[in-house]
């Protein structure tokens, strides 16, 4: 194939389309594409071989491998390219103390929404089932994805 007096063998546009979807694959990784890219690679190098000679033959081998390749391979690739999450309540990342005692930064209102409170040297978004002001503090009693639940102290008389 000749563009702009460039020659264009067919094995390296097939190269050049595996490539191009590899390269797709992983800035969209959703595991699809490679499996195509993986396809037109198999297709180049029996094209090289001289066992694909025509476009009829070259594009039923880059359907069929690049189809067994998807469906052999992509829940073995998923589960050992994404990994496994133990349980659903251990995605937390670090240990929250729960009983910690942390000072309230902005006021946690439940009728108008989340407050902020100071924890390991973060702000963090908190919520408490009654109304705590700035400069008060309280105690974490738990965490609602990245929303610390927290109590108010009482103070002893």
């Amino acid at each position: 194939m000749k563009i702009i007096n460039i020659t264009f063998s067919v094995e390296f546009l097939w190269t050049l389309t595996g490539i191009l979807f590899i390269f797709v694959e992983l800035v969209y990784p959703h595991l699809v594409l490679a499996f195509f890219g993986a396809g037109a690679l198999v297709t180049a190098l029996l094209t090289v071989l001289g066992i694909t000679r025509d476009l009829v033959s070259q594009l039923i081998v880059f359907l069929v491998s690049s189809l067994l390749l998807l469906f052999l391979l992509r829940r073995y690739l998923k589960k050992t390219l994404t990994g496994t999450l133990k349980d659903r309540n251990d995605q937390q990342m670090f240990d929250l103390e729960i009983g910690k005692v942390v000072p309230v930064i902005g006021e946690i209102d439940p009728e108008k929404g989340k407050g902020k409170v100071k924890y390991q040297g973060t702000l963090w978004d908190a919520e408490a089932d009654g109304f705590i002001a700035a400069g008060e503090s309280a105690r974490i009693v738990g965490m609602s994805n990245l929303t610390l639940r927290v109590e108010k102290i009482k103070k002893e008389k």
